[in-house]
């Protein structure tokens, strides 16, 4: 101890833990002390008294992980109702546009009929009902993504379904982009809706189309799976027996930030007027309610 000025000072709650033998928590204690002189004029400490302070230190403690949580939750909430907010700032701006283009043909069909041109209504009528088409098509992908979407789900075997679609799924993608099945030979039997099933896959493969504008390879694949455990996350799967569906191409990939964020609605990478963000978000919301789990990896250059 060392005294200001030569003097004495009175030294209080100083703290001092303790590791106990066999204890599994330390303990904690506050003690005071009195530096004196002794004889050859040294500075001593004269203990005064101890007082045990664990629990007051372990309720702290506790109370410290409990404000933590809860500032998690805080930030959890929040980024919720940004994707809340992005979700309805982007469903209004598409919204708006089709409504534009279907009264925009109304209009024009309202002002031919009253000058009394009769000829090419018809093009005025397509174009407002490719618009209604497309508000509709919208309205199905939001419900798919918020898991409200009415499924019919069926016994499936998914090899046989990937297997029948392989010829319009190669059509699809091209003659530059070689399309390669690696299916399971007995996978398990799963419950799922067969419509929705096929449409997720060639969303899957036309953004593996996107992804090779200079062609390349595309790797379907189908297997079983079993979990003994609960896998972490919010969207982790219950122990069980699973059969995945994977889609891989050797494009361009995505960063870390893109990953994080694909399923995201609204969310594209492809340059204005070339996606709506949509289609993960979709594929997300159904495989989450059939049960399921979606999942992306990916690296820069590596597809």
């Amino acid at each position: 101890f060392k005294a200001l000025s030569g003097e004495a000072t009175l030294l209080e709650n100083l703290p001092l833990i303790i590791n106990r033998n066999g204890a599994s928590e330390p303990s904690y204690f506050t003690f005071s002390c009195t530096p004196v002189r002794d004889e050859s004029g040294a500075i001593v400490g004269v203990l005064d008294k101890v007082i045990e302070t664990t629990a007051h230190v372990q309720s702290e403690q506790q109370w410290r992980m409990l404000a933590f949580a809860h500032e998690q939750q805080v930030r959890a909430r929040t980024a919720d109702l940004e994707h809340l907010w992005q979700l309805s700032g982007g469903m209004a701006q598409d919204v708006k546009n089709l409504l534009g283009g279907i009264c925009s043909s109304l209009a024009l069909l309202e002002q031919r009929l009253a000058q009394g041109h009769l000829e090419r209504l018809d093009t005025c009528i397509e174009s407002a009902r490719g618009a209604a088409n497309q508000a509709v098509a919208l309205a199905d992908r939001l419900l798919a993504f918020s898991c409200f979407q009415a499924l019919d789900p069926q016994p499936v075997n998914v090899t046989q379904l990937i297997d029948g679609m392989a010829a319009v799924l190669s059509q699809s993608l091209g003659s530059q982009i070689t399309l390669q099945m690696h299916l399971e030979l007995l996978p398990w039997t799963v419950l799922v809706d067969v419509e929705q099933l096929q449409r997720a896959l060639q969303s899957l493969c036309l953004n593996a189309c996107d992804a090779l504008p200079n062609g390349g390879r595309v790797i379907v694949s189908t297997g079983n799976v079993r979990y003994d455990a609960c896998e972490q996350g919010h969207d982790g799967l219950l122990p069980g027996d699973y059969t995945y569906v994977q889609v891989e191409d050797n494009g361009c990939g995505m960063g870390p930030e893109a990953v994080v964020r694909a399923f995201e609605p609204f969310f594209t990478g492809k340059s204005a007027g070339q996606g709506h963000g949509l289609g993960l978000a979709m594929i997300y919301g159904f495989v989450r309610q059939s049960g399921g789990r979606a999942l992306i990896e990916s690296e820069p250059g590596k597809g």
